[in-house]
């Protein structure tokens, strides 16, 4: 009987030790809840239209579009410049994250144009208003004329 007792004492001991190691090793990785969390979220493009879009080739009244992993804040704030001048529209989507080019009318063949998006265009990130930060560049063209 006394060998019995003296198992479940041994075993009892050793049970309260590896609780007690547990306990000390969770105690020492508490985390901070009082902490903030900060998130170090950067504007990204995710997606082009046509892809690529820099030196893409497109028809004369086709749309372009940038979506990015962030909703533009409205219109106004994407800025931009399109060379030479293109009588376009811009809209974004309904999420706010893709910026649609649109020409007005028949865009002249075999033209180049650039597309340039600068740093302080205004987006909507999980604390408030962060910016591009960065100048994004796109050469686009029309299709060419052959001749016949």
């Amino acid at each position: 009987m006394k060998y019995l007792d003296l198992k479940i004492t041994a075993s009892l001991i050793i049970a309260v030790v590896v609780l007690g190691i547990i306990y000390i090793s969770f105690i020492h990785k508490k985390v901070n809840i009082e902490k903030p969390i900060s998130f170090n979220i950067t504007p990204n493009i995710v997606s082009t239209d046509p892809n690529p879009l820099d030196n893409a080739v497109i028809f004369s009244k086709e749309s372009f579009s940038i979506t990015f992993n962030l909703p533009i804040q409205n219109v106004g704030e994407l800025k931009h410049t399109i060379t030479p001048k293109m009588d376009y529209s811009l809209k974004l989507s309904d999420d706010r994250k893709t910026a649609i080019f649109t020409p007005n009318k028949p865009l002249p063949i075999g033209k180049e144009y650039t597309l340039q998006i600068t740093g302080d265009t205004k987006m909507d990130g999980p604390s408030g208003m962060i910016l591009l930060d960065q100048t994004l560049i796109y050469h686009i063209r029309t299709i060419p004329y052959n001749g016949v």
